[in-house]
């Protein structure tokens, strides 16, 4: 079986792979990623509200970038928890999430939940019972 895909373009979310050559066992020799920054309380490149707990529109033609958030407060077994909507978002979608950025006190950790059409909330947990959540995060997150 001989096949080749070369000069293809391949797009998964907000990833497009280019020059895909050599089928079956597929070599990717270019990744471009589109990705967005949306800060908490700013309409720069997305709309938040103003508190750790409000709802971040993410825009709708990458599939990837960086949530900046209001400063987190959680603290044992509190969590922080915010909706983040995106129309590529579907009750199939994977979404990656990691934490970039925290200057902060306590440990914080992140999980998703309630993966919907159009929508997924990220939870802040705080793994610290001593110390709590103080700062905003920088959220990584892909959409595939």
């Amino acid at each position: 079986m001989s096949s080749s895909f070369h000069n293809q373009k391949v797009e998964v979310g907000g990833l497009y792979a280019n020059d895909i050559v050599k089928s079956p066992v597929l070599s990717v020799d270019k990744i471009n990623v589109n990705s967005s920054i949306v800060t908490q309380g700013s309409s720069d490149t997305g709309t938040a509200g103003s508190t750790i707990s409000d709802t971040v529109t993410l825009q709708s033609h990458v599939g990837s970038g960086i949530i900046v958030t209001q400063d987190a407060t959680a603290m044992g077994d509190v969590n922080d928890t915010f909706n983040a909507t995106h129309s590529a978002v579907s009750t199939n979608s994977i979404i990656l999430t990691n934490i970039l950025g925290y200057s902060g006190t306590g440990n914080p950790h992140l999980r998703l939940s309630d993966v919907t059409k159009g929508s997924f909330n990220i939870i802040i947990s705080n793994s610290s019972i001593e110390f709590p959540l103080d700062s905003s995060l920088t959220i990584g997150y892909t959409i595939l």
